[in-house]
């Protein structure tokens, strides 16, 4: 089902709360178990990129044995001609987090759980009155 402007807007705002890195002085201590800090070097192959949600973005993360559970970190790779994301997110910015905070778990997972959260949202505030949200 295509997406309508308002989510388009409600998704653009959610990636306005991401936290960006654009300069290594900006960088929170690298947790337990982030392999590369993304705010200071680059992976040599990018090419196993993942779908960033309905942002438009591609991101690298770390992954060991075909798991994303130690990555705290996104690197963009991409970034749709405009998608959500075009304008928000450009290709090298590294997501630390969502919300305000940073990611303390599988940053994919996350990550994706902060998109259904920010839909949900926008859903619940547009019917607000007229289909029983509250």
């Amino acid at each position: 089902m295509p997406m309508k402007p308002r989510q388009i807007t409600y998704l653009a705002t959610f990636l306005v709360a991401v936290l960006l890195a654009r300069s290594p002085g900006s960088a929170a201590p690298t947790p337990k178990g982030a392999r590369i800090d993304l705010t200071k070097s680059k992976p040599d192959q990018t090419n196993n990129s993942y779908n960033l949600g309905p942002t438009g973005a591609l991101g690298w993360m770390y992954v060991e044995s075909g798991k994303t559970e130690e990555a705290r970190r996104t690197l963009v790779t991409t970034v749709e001609k405009g998608s959500p994301a075009d304008g928000k997110l450009e290709v090298g910015d590294v997501i630390l987090g969502v919300f305000g905070q940073p990611f303390t778990t599988d940053a994919r997972r996350t990550f994706g759980l902060a998109i259904g959260r920010a839909f949900i949202a926008s859903t619940c505030a547009r019917n607000r009155g007229n289909s029983g949200f509250t």
